[in-house]
């Protein structure tokens, strides 16, 4: 069976919006290949409730990044969450930066006994928070989890029930943004954050800017 391209598999998120029947129809295409669709043209998440931000899926080179996209407030947010134990006590690190790299908010804060998973979630739900009190209207994610990034996207399911309220509660934030989007980075380019988070670890929550 022929490997699809990247503009078939574009006319059919267009077509579909919803992943798991895209898959279910077409098994020429397979979740691994749709993941990594995602990551080599960073696109936003594709949920069926929202069907105008696919856009025009390589009318050019792609969407344009949330931080370049309109008017209004764009920022950019490294998240991190640290668990000592997966479960034991855990925190979260979100460095906020504008446009051009500027931090304007960099905040750590425990969370109880948690996981890893969820201190990464929380740590997304604190970021699209911050975001908005700031009156942000795009917002970019970097993360360092692969899982989240593609559940957030949709790509994957959210099959743990104990993760099932973060991923709800961060779509609810992140849909109150005129645009938004979450990017996969290496875990050293989200050192700053993982610093904070263990630095509320060792010495407890705190907030800049």
């Amino acid at each position: 069976m022929a490997k699809l391209t990247d503009r078939q598999i574009a006319h059919l998120i267009r077509k579909y919006l919803d992943v798991e029947r895209l898959l279910a129809e077409h098994p020429e295409l397979t979740q691994a290949e749709l993941a990594a669709f995602w990551v080599r043209h960073a696109l936003n998440d594709l949920r069926p409730s929202s069907p105008d931000r696919t856009g025009d899926l390589f009318a050019g080179e792609g969407p344009a990044p949330a931080a370049a996209a309109g008017g209004g407030k764009s920022l950019v947010a490294r998240c991190d969450g640290a668990s000592r134990g997966n479960p034991g006590p855990a925190a979260i690190g979100v460095v906020l930066l504008d446009p051009g790299g500027t931090p304007v908010r960099r905040l750590g804060e425990r969370v109880g006994t948690t996981t890893n998973n969820v201190a990464e979630y929380q740590a997304v739900v604190r970021a699209a928070q911050e975001a908005l009190r700031l009156g942000a209207s795009r917002l970019t994610l970097l993360l360092d989890s692969e899982l989240l990034v593609f559940q957030l996207r949709g790509v994957y399911k959210v099959k743990a029930p104990h993760l099932k309220p973060y991923h709800e509660r961060a779509l609810a934030l992140l849909g109150q943004l005129e645009r938004w989007e979450v990017r996969h980075v290496p875990r050293e380019q989200n050192a700053a954050a993982d610093q904070l988070a263990n630095e509320a670890l060792d010495s407890g929550s705190f907030a800049e800017g």
